[in-house]
């Protein structure tokens, strides 16, 4: 990753303008990004609360694995949801899971990291 930011700040103009946002940043990526920026600022949100975003409904199903992507598809029927962002912990898992979208006639995308940067 630490090759990644440095390509990227070094094949974009000089004079730029850079804000990261992320949930989670090691202390070798952060450093590293300090380097390429010129005083730099970092916001830090200690409390949950300032974290919620109003009108956003969550939901929890505790569900079998082979339960999972036929509840996910009765959820997204039921809901009349517009866009729903899914997360997984696997590039295999996500492929799998839009391909069975798509075939229940619900439009989706896996983006996952195999993908190249510029297709994201």
């Amino acid at each position: 990753m630490r090759g990644d930011i440095q390509k990227i700040f070094k094949e974009t103009p000089h004079n730029k303008q850079v804000m990261m946002f992320t949930a989670t940043l090691s202390g070798e990526i952060k450093n590293t990004c300090r380097l390429f920026m010129r005083n730099p600022t970092e916001v830090l949100i200690e409390s949950e609360g300032k974290l919620t975003l109003h009108g956003l409904k969550q939901y929890y199903i505790d569900l079998k694995a082979n339960e999972k992507i036929a509840k996910l598809i009765d959820l997204i029927d039921q809901l009349a949801f517009n866009q729903v962002i899914i997360f997984v912990n696997e590039v295999k898992y996500a492929i799998k899971l839009a391909e069975i979208l798509n075939k229940n006639t619900i439009p989706s995308k896996a983006i996952h990291r195999d993908i190249p940067q510029a297709e994201r």
